[in-house]
């Protein structure tokens, strides 16, 4: 009776994961089948955009969309920093930090002159 229910089970078991191996079989197959899909979708798409890029139009308005990203990322740095006084003096102190960048970098090394004269001294 024992070994009835324990090959009972194994059928079960079996039967069971036959099952779960074929629904992962099918989801793989679908999976698949969108996959290649999406592939020569992208394949397609990418097509039209490379020959969208060269067209003269697109390349004609690029000044006019430059220049609407950097009014657009104005604006919005403008809107963090609340006023215009702030960016003011926001960018001033870049500027500032710019020169001392310079200043405190390599061109604040003596020269070979320099270096000749204080070796002399």
């Amino acid at each position: 009776m024992h070994e009835e229910n324990s090959d009972l089970n194994k059928d079960k078991m079996l039967s069971y994961y036959k099952d779960m191996y074929q629904k992962e079989k099918e989801k793989n197959e679908k999976l698949t089948r969108e996959l290649t899909d999406l592939e020569a979708e992208h394949a397609e798409l990418s097509l039209k955009w490379n020959t969208l890029k060269q067209s003269f139009i697109y390349r004609a308005i690029m000044p006019f969309r430059l220049a609407w990203s950097h009014f657009k990322n104005a604006c919005i740095r403008v809107k963090r920093l609340g006023s215009f006084s702030e960016l003011r003096r926001k960018l001033k102190s870049k500027k500032i930090e710019r020169r001392a960048y310079k200043y405190h970098g390599t061109e604040s090394y003596p020269r070979e002159e320099e270096r000749a004269k204080a070796a002399a001294v």
